[in-house]
């Protein structure tokens, strides 16, 4: 007489778990979509900070630091890549805005000119 009882709350418990299992992924979807993913930032460009070659190094903890030689970046002696944008069908197509702009890229003066400030 026990058996029938047996088999029903096997039906009852079996449906229970079904239930549980096709309702779990929803509750999964849900809890992943509350929580939103912080986002990385964009890096910052550094800003540029220029050597002030006017003022010598101090003496002040190393002695011999105003006498050390500083290092100078070696000019860049190539041209200008803008040249080869405007380089159209074999020949140079320049506005007086591009030749001022490429004289001025070009121009070792004002290169030197960062370093000798007097």
């Amino acid at each position: 007489m026990q058996l029938p009882c047996l088999i029903s709350a096997a039906r009852q418990i079996a449906a229970v778990a079904l239930c549980a299992v096709l309702v779990s992924p929803g509750w999964a979807q849900q809890s992943q979509s509350a929580v939103p993913a912080e986002q990385p930032q964009a890096p910052r460009p550094q800003q540029f900070q220029p050597k002030d070659y006017s003022k010598p190094r101090s003496h002040f903890p190393n002695p011999f630091a105003p006498y050390m030689p500083q290092h100078v970046s070696p000019p860049s002696l190539a041209n200008t890549p803008r040249i080869d944008q405007l380089m159209q069908n074999g020949k140079l197509m320049l506005s007086m805005n591009d030749a001022i702009a490429l004289a001025l890229e070009n121009n070792l003066d004002i290169a030197i000119a960062r370093y000798n400030l007097n």
